[in-house]
């Protein structure tokens, strides 16, 4: 994907629903809610109500939070867009399917439109500029 597509979709993950897709990867790299409980001290239940199939509850900052202190990671780990993105800096295709049809229709859109080298380092200015 291009910066501009992966970027594009910034604005419209709210930060509730770009903690709940990192915690649900990282609950499925602890192999269950169970295991990652255990490994984070944060209650099974509440796991379920916040990541499960279908939450109940936001992911909250102090949550957020002890999570991220639990498992080494830096602060804002959890709501930063950009862990979304792998180590080439492309968006899992299993997010992309979670999108909104909207987003997903911008998705498509910025993929097919040939961006000039400027244009591509204007989109980039403005984008870093979020």
């Amino acid at each position: 994907m291009t910066i501009a597509t992966r970027s594009a979709i910034l604005p419209v993950m709210t930060v509730h629903e770009i903690r709940l897709v990192l915690l649900r990867e990282l609950i499925a790299q602890y192999g269950g809610a169970t295991a990652f409980a255990a490994a984070t001290g944060v209650d099974a239940s509440t796991l379920s109500r916040v990541a499960g199939r279908k939450p109940s509850e936001n992911i909250g900052s102090r949550l957020a939070e002890k999570i991220e202190r639990s498992l080494g990671f830096r602060s804002g780990h959890l709501s930063d867009f950009s862990t979304l993105l792998d180590g080439n800096r492309q968006l899992d295709p299993q997010l992309i399917r979670q999108l909104h049809p909207s987003q997903k229709r911008l998705v498509v859109e910025l993929l097919s439109t040939r961006l000039s080298a400027r244009d591509a380092r204007l989109v980039l200015a403005l984008i870093t500029r979020l």
